[in-house]
């Protein structure tokens, strides 16, 4: 898929998981890969389509027009057209409601906030079932409350293996030397800040 198409498909799955708007730069790293400049191209042409509209002066917010006949059919043409790794990467990336995701060619791992607001959860819910629906293959998707996968990383040797075996997506898994055998959490979400799962909280 030529850069340009594909990034006007990321930018609108984006803006999806964020009704009440996103900045530029949020949405250039939920896209990944492409540059803030390629990201406002896609804005303009969205918005050229009255896809898209641009709210605030000092701090410019970009969200999909509401309510608009055609929004709900071009979000499921961007959510199925793109392979559903590709899809379901951006989801995650721009998703609210994720805390950590980590993905193999065959399973999406995605760690959820506790207490992420209920709307972020639902949005979340439903790009996993329109890029499923009519049968299509999917990977396999395994979610987890952050509390539990903390906890799971702390007294499942299995499940920590695992969990460092995937490649991460959002936030970072980081193996501690094995004297240690500890692992850390990066989280992506709040300036990579490194969280020992020792001291994380239950």
């Amino acid at each position: 898929m030529h850069d340009a198409s594909w990034t006007i498909l990321a930018v609108t799955i984006a803006l999806h998981q964020r009704p009440d708007g996103a900045r530029l730069t949020t949405l250039a790293g939920a896209v990944d890969k492409v540059t803030s400049r390629t990201v406002q191209s896609a804005l303009r042409r969205l918005s050229e389509l009255g896809l898209v509209e641009r709210y605030g002066q000092r701090h410019p917010h970009y969200r999909l027009v509401q309510p608009h006949p055609a929004v709900p059919e071009f979000v499921a043409l961007a959510l199925r057209l793109p392979e559903p790794e590709q899809a379901l990467s951006v989801v995650v990336r721009s998703s609210p409601a994720v805390w950590y995701a980590a993905a193999a060619d065959d399973e999406f791992m995605i760690v959820q906030f506790d207490d992420a607001p209920e709307p972020a959860m639902a949005k979340l819910q439903q790009a996993i079932e329109i890029m499923g629906a009519r049968g299509r293959p999917m990977p396999r998707v395994v979610r987890f409350p952050r509390a539990e996968f903390l906890r799971l990383l702390r007294v499942a040797i299995g499940f920590r293996v695992k969990a460092l075996a995937l490649a991460p997506i959002k936030g970072h898994l980081i193996a501690r030397p094995a004297e240690l055998d500890e692992p850390v959490v990066a989280d992506g979400t709040a300036g990579d800040e490194v969280i020992d799962v020792l001291d994380a909280p239950d």
